[in-house]
């Protein structure tokens, strides 16, 4: 994983190799950044071709939604809060 560090917000931000991807496609130029924003630290996803499903994808399948403190599509907030699937009864 890449690790920056944007020292003027102080945010560690990681991008992961292409070798830690697990959709083929997210290894092929084009489709958009998704930013997972975290306490201090920022994951960016980069080649998503379908950044909503993959933003829904990832919320179901991650433990730790309340410590996301933002979501953002090349670098703009989604409402993200909205893609949270509620639990069925």
């Amino acid at each position: 994983m890449k690790k920056n560090s944007n020292k003027e917000k102080g945010i560690i931000s990681y991008t992961p190799f292409d070798s830690m991807r697990t959709n083929r496609l997210s290894t092929t130029p084009g489709g958009s950044t998704v930013t997972f924003v975290y306490g201090g630290y920022q994951v960016n996803q980069t080649n998503v071709k379908n950044p909503e499903a993959y933003i829904r994808a990832s919320l179901r399948n991650t433990s730790n939604i309340k410590v996301i403190q933002d979501i953002l599509v090349n670098f703009k907030s989604v409402n993200w809060e909205s893609l949270v699937e509620k639990p069925k009864n």
